[in-house]
């Protein structure tokens, strides 16, 4: 049997620092007035069915970059706003939102989208298919700031538009307040699957406001007016931000009366779950916490249904000395065997792509296995400087991110490579990788949702920040034109083609370590009944059918 000592004495030499990054947990989330204390809810079965009434304790991070809900996930478009399409967690079909139904023209190119007539904003006035336009024609004007933007680049007219050539977007067409047409330069089989990155926001209120003045718009604030099942109603600051339930909702009278979303750190909010001050859902669980709150008879943790993020260390691309001998050395120089046994005790999938599974996966790719004997001599033919410090930025605010990134640090000081690693939130991740190019390596994920083509958001040409997330600065002409080809093409098998070709060039030329695929563990308190489809904490996919959650008190 493999041993695994000196990874072992690694994690348990670096225990005090993986301590401090990720800090003491806090005795009080700060739930003021509204936040009264409960028992946790009896672990027998509901004898009534679903019930009306009860308040929602949801998580929300400390701090908010930012409120605009067209530049990153906002948390509070889950419960107050609507998308022309969503996620079905379980199965990753895409199915309507705001849509009633759609049809795609033969050619594949026109898709005409029927919206559910009984929509209407929270002000009382209808959502029609004028709203969804006006939000598509915004979120693509590049005054507006909105990274989601380039995710509508197949719509006839983007690039005209997008330089200023032409005052609208012209395959997005009005036919009357229930339908709308969309048609597309080019067939695009995942096209559906792009829309939920796009929630629906008032035009009668902010038609007005000059594009470049959206982001910083009072409307994100205080005066947010959607269409979800759940108002805006206020937001004391540092504790909480309530939303009361819309009784109008298109889909139905929600059962809950009022949604809490309670400002915490990580270490906060587990301590208010493991009390019953808190319901979660909180995701990204390592195997260990999934297997300390399970032992709680008011929590439920466990799996998210089959979702899983694929984890990579992304290299900057544009300095001379992260050369392909270097990434390669970096690539042999981790044991993931190691990591995946000592610190996700076997619980995830190491991988050697961005497809972690699938019929689109290639098999026997290129497997970097840890060699670092061959680490070194490809750093010295590389012409590697022992005394430049790396500077590597990771995201994840959860212990297995500190462990893993601490081991990680050692492995790569034992071929040579020094490095500093640092944990931040989004506005360090802005700075530091996207804006200023300061981070030589960031630790990060990037979720297929339901398509491999979302993977070009984070590798594409076109995508770099802030039009995508590309923070690499790669660029791979060829690369692009196959993801071009797999959405385009109506042959199941030149799409699969084209995707291995797509895995092959990126082993190849290797802007990103593989490391894992990890299982998105969850965890909320088992007095909430939550009848979606399946779990999906990234984008907040799982709160698509908030309206059926009920709270057995």
């Amino acid at each position: 049997m493999r041993k695994y000592s000196w990874l072992l004495s690694i994690l348990l030499a670096l225990s005090v620092l993986v301590a401090a990054c990720a800090g003491a947990a806090p005795a009080d989330t700060g739930g003021g007035e509204a936040m009264a204390e409960e028992e946790p809810a009896a672990e027998e079965e509901a004898a009534s069915g679903p019930q009306y009434g009860g308040t929602l304790r949801l998580l929300l991070s400390e701090t908010s970059p930012t409120y605009y809900s067209w530049e990153v996930s906002i948390a509070f478009d889950a419960v107050d706003a609507n998308t022309m399409t969503k996620l079905v967690p379980s199965t990753g079909e895409i199915v309507g939102d705001l849509a009633e139904s759609w049809d795609i023209s033969d050619d594949g190119l026109t898709y005409t989208f029927r919206i559910h007539q009984n929509v209407r904003w929270h002000d009382g006035e209808a959502l029609t298919a004028e709203d969804i336009a006006w939000s598509y024609n915004t979120v693509t004007d590049p005054e507006a700031q909105s990274i989601w933007g380039q995710k509508l680049s197949d719509i006839v007219g983007f690039e005209a538009y997008q330089a200023g050539e032409i005052d609208t977007l012209e395959g997005v067409q009005v036919v009357d307040d229930h339908t709308l047409q969309i048609t597309l330069q080019r067939p695009n089989a995942f096209f559906p699957s792009v829309l939920p990155d796009v929630s629906i926001w008032p035009k009668h209120i902010l038609g007005d406001v000059p594009r470049g003045e959206l982001r910083n718009h009072q409307f994100w604030v205080d005066q947010r007016i959607g269409s979800g099942p759940f108002k805006y109603a206020r937001e004391v600051p540092g504790e909480f931000v309530e939303f009361t339930r819309n009784d109008d909702y298109f889909k139905g009278k929600p059962y809950i009366e009022t949604v809490l979303m309670v400002r915490g750190s990580r270490d906060a909010h587990i301590t208010a779950l493991e009390a019953g001050e808190v319901d979660g859902p909180m995701g990204e669980m390592s195997p260990q916490e999934v297997e300390h709150l399970n032992a709680m008879p008011h929590l439920f943790a466990g799996g998210a249904g089959g979702v899983s993020l694929p984890m990579f260390m992304a290299i900057k691309q544009t300095k001379p000395e992260l050369n392909l001998q270097f990434r390669q050395a970096v690539a042999h120089a981790i044991d993931r065997d190691a990591i995946l046994e000592e610190i996700f005790k076997e619980q995830v999938m190491m991988i050697d792509s961005f497809i972690p599974g699938g019929p689109y996966m290639k098999p026997n790719l290129e497997h970097w296995n840890y060699d670092p004997e061959l680490s070194r001599q490809l750093l010295e033919e590389g012409g590697w400087d022992p005394e430049r410090e790396l500077y590597i930025f990771y995201y994840y605010q959860q212990a297995w991110a500190h462990e893993m990134m601490t081991a990680i640090q050692a492995y790569l000081a034992d071929v040579g490579i020094k490095s500093r690693i640092r944990y931040g939130d989004w506005s360090v991740d802005e700075q530091d990788w996207y804006l200023t190019d300061t981070a030589d390596i960031e630790m990060g994920a990037q979720s297929l949702f339901g398509s491999p083509d979302n993977f070009i958001q984070v590798s594409g040409c076109e995508y770099e920040y802030p039009a995508g997330w590309n923070g690499t600065h790669y660029c791979n002409e060829r690369f692009d034109e196959l993801f071009q080809m797999a959405k385009t093409t109506t042959d199941e098998g030149a799409r699969t083609d084209a995707y291995y070709e797509a895995q092959d060039i990126l082993n190849e030329d290797l802007p990103f370590v593989w490391l894992f695929s990890k299982p998105a563990g969850i965890v909320y308190n088992n007095r909430v009944h939550i009848e979606s489809d399946g779990l999906y904490i990234w984008r907040r996919q799982f709160e698509k059918d908030i309206h059926l959650w009920w709270i057995e008190e």
